[in-house]
């Protein structure tokens, strides 16, 4: 199941090969199959958002306008911050609602600090 998702993934990005430009994306860190599932998200998800990370499954960001917005990497090292405010910035793939992080922040105490990009390979 991971490998067809992360080969879906990679399918968008071959389809959509142009690029909007840098964009920073804000807003809580989700796991997609229980968002799209049944919208789950928030503190009382985090725990649940945090298995399904470790089970591969993709991440995005939810934004206060409600667009989600998909992170293009590979999830495993983002577990401890899911359920967090983030700001990620990188390369957007318009069509495929799609941002490949280059820079990341995470909001802690009110004020914003660096975050080290998981390891991904890509």
């Amino acid at each position: 199941m991971k490998r067809m998702i992360l080969l879906s993934l990679v399918f968008m990005l071959m389809v959509t090969t142009v690029t909007a430009g840098k964009i920073t994306a804000e807003g809580e860190l989700i796991d997609i199959a229980c968002y799209l599932g049944m919208k789950a998200s928030g503190k009382d998800h985090k725990m649940c958002a945090s298995m399904c990370v470790k089970k591969g499954l993709p991440i995005a960001v939810l934004t206060k306008k409600g667009e989600v917005i998909n992170i293009i990497s590979i999830p495993a090292g983002f577990e401890d911050i899911m359920g967090s405010t983030v700001k990620i910035e990188g390369e957007f793939y318009e069509k495929a609602q799609s941002l490949k992080p280059s820079k990341m922040w995470v909001k802690k105490d009110g004020k914003w600090k660096d975050h080290e990009l998981p390891k991904s390979g890509m």
